[in-house]
């Protein structure tokens, strides 16, 4: 008891200082950063702990002040989403806090990162455009109150990269020209900035470019900072892929292993575990993530048809089919699908079905693509 009282008297000028609110929010920031250190020791459920204090201090403090900390949304945003995951709810904190602080372009910036977390959720129910544009138009109202702020420059960049990804899945490289040269010039805006979000950016988009090195480079000195933020999860998963790209499938392991152990429904990386163990020639645990794959994320097609080339070149054209066949199934819009449905029916000599995939990608295919033209050739090849 005393030591309590203590504490309140020591703390008492700073209470009176701040407020109530002020105060809570004190104990929320304390808990975060014991979150921060539990996660960088690999202390898991301590680390729950603590971040569950955080939301609940930052959540008590508008009981007191609702206008004076807009931060204080942001930070609900952050720890309700590692709590539970959801970016309504984490909407839900900043949309309140623009009704009461209107036009804070901090909080601005929070919504386009929370609408893009739930575009990237809502790629297989026809949203993800819409989604997509309202990210956009939150990163840029925060930029023209800040152009030169490197986490908005950033958080907008990310979107782009996710829009070049999706378009080089659906063989619409021709848009990210456009995508690419926003992007370059977002990096104007940060001539001699080495901030982490930056650095990072900087990372991806040489995943995206194919320079697999200078990835791994960047995003390896990125995460040298301990695990916290949820980007940091899809920072590993292109450090990943890249060690993959790389033919370091151990490191690729490693690094999934890393954020399984964390977040364990994270599909995206578990599936990138999946492909680094096949290509290590470890079928047994491989299999063991696939079966979670199967269960736990059945929609997500990208990674069904990454296996199914994976297979593919590995002349085992039974396996392929299968998982060329459920990519294709589930977005038979895609000409790539199709197209490696044609070619892994070409290695079994099956040239009838082999034809009908290939048309099937000249029809996705945009026009004048380069996989117009190679659907084209196989179908001059076969002939008939």
């Amino acid at each position: 008891m005393k030591k309590v009282t203590f504490t309140l008297i020591l703390l008492l000028p700073f209470i009176q200082g701040c407020g109530l609110s002020g105060a809570y929010i004190f104990f929320g920031d304390k808990a975060w950063n014991n979150y921060k250190e539990s996660v960088k020791n690999s202390q898991f459920d301590e680390a729950q702990k603590y971040v569950k204090a955080a939301f609940s201090n930052y959540k008590d403090s508008l009981t007191y002040d609702e206008k004076r900390y807009p931060s204080v949304y942001l930070k609900l945003a952050e720890t309700s989403y590692i709590i539970r995951k959801n970016p309504s709810e984490s909407l839900g904190w900043i949309n309140r806090g623009l009704k009461n602080v209107p036009d804070n372009y901090h909080l601005m910036a929070g919504l386009g990162k929370y609408i893009f977390v739930k575009a990237k959720l809502a790629k297989q129910d026809g949203k993800y455009e819409e989604l997509i544009n309202e990210a956009k138009e939150h990163y840029r109202a925060a930029l023209i109150s800040d152009p030169l702020d490197p986490d908005f420059n950033s958080g907008l960049m990310k979107v782009f990269f996710d829009e070049i990804e999706k378009n080089k899945f659906e063989a619409k490289e021709s848009k990210n020209k456009f995508l690419i040269t926003q992007v370059e010039e977002l990096f104007e805006n940060l001539i001699d900035v080495n901030v982490t979000s930056i650095e990072e950016a900087r990372g991806v988009l040489a995943f995206l470019t194919g320079d697999y090195k200078t990835a791994i480079e960047k995003l390896s000195l990125v995460l040298q900072e301990e695990y916290v933020r949820y980007e940091d999860s899809r920072s590993r998963y292109y450090l990943a892929r890249s060690y993959v790209e790389s033919k370091r499938y151990s490191d690729a392991i490693d690094v999934a292993t890393n954020v399984l152990n964390i977040n364990d429904d994270d599909f995206q990386i578990r599936g990138e575990r999946v492909i680094a163990y096949y290509l290590i020639g470890d079928k047994s645990a491989g299999a063991l993530d696939l079966e979670w794959m199967e269960k736990k994320a059945p929609k997500y097609h990208e990674f069904f048809y990454r296996l199914g080339r994976l297979f593919y070149k590995q002349n085992l054209s039974k396996k392929a089919q299968l998982y060329l066949l459920k990519a294709f199934r589930l977005d038979g819009e895609n000409g790539n699908y199709a197209y490696a449905l044609g070619e892994n029916y070409l290695l079994e000599g099956n040239t009838r079905a082999a034809r009908k995939f290939f048309d099937r990608a000249v029809s996705a295919a945009p026009v004048g693509s380069a996989l117009e033209k190679r659907s084209q050739q196989r179908l001059t090849e076969i002939g008939g």
